[in-house]
């Protein structure tokens, strides 16, 4: 997923709030 988001250029936190509206939103925050 990192890997994907760096290709497209989308910081973790955008892409969180992506899959968030999505509903698919995990617990990063704990691996972060």
């Amino acid at each position: 997923m990192a890997t994907t988001a760096a290709a497209l250029g989308v910081s973790r936190k955008t892409l969180w709030q992506k899959m968030k509206r999505y509903g698919i939103a995990r617990p990063q925050r704990a691996a972060d």
